[in-house]
């Protein structure tokens, strides 16, 4: 308890002696706040990533895809399910309140129903100009805490 009410006391004095006046003690400015949730954002992709590497096989990172009307967006990963030899397509988001970009909003919904196109230079089995079936997007967020 001592050092519960020490550290207290501590970060008290900094805040005092650390923060301009007139501002909140130890908040971070929006563009360190985005700083951290960007790395944090990653770092769930990365975790993420390699848990689909069990489940999947020819795994990519970061695939752009162009839906049937033209709409282009980056998936996080994709790969072929290992026991069904279908296509799968994760999006990782890094919080549960982590929203979809423009494009996924108006793109998921397309390849779900229709499919899309790899474009670009692709990687992998993924190149450029593969046809990718209706495929569901998995959109997997962290549990909640």
């Amino acid at each position: 308890m001592r050092d519960f009410i020490y550290q207290q006391i501590t970060w008290k004095l900094a805040s005092f002696f650390t923060h301009k006046i007139g501002e909140e003690p130890n908040k971070l400015s929006k563009q360190e706040q985005i700083q951290i949730n960007k790395k944090k954002g990653e770092e769930f992709a990365n975790k993420e990533t390699e848990s689909f590497k069990n489940e999947a096989h020819k795994v990519e990172k970061e695939i752009t895809i162009k839906a049937s009307d033209g709409t282009k967006t980056r998936v996080d990963a994709i790969g072929i399910d290992k026991q069904t030899g279908i296509t799968r397509i994760q999006e990782y988001k890094g919080s549960e309140t982590a929203p979809l970009t423009k494009n996924q909003k108006k793109a998921f919904p397309q390849l779900e129903k229709i499919g899309g196109e790899i474009v670009g230079k692709g990687k992998g089995d993924f190149s450029g100009g593969t046809k990718i079936p209706p495929t569901k997007i998995e959109i997997i967020r962290p549990p909640n805490k």
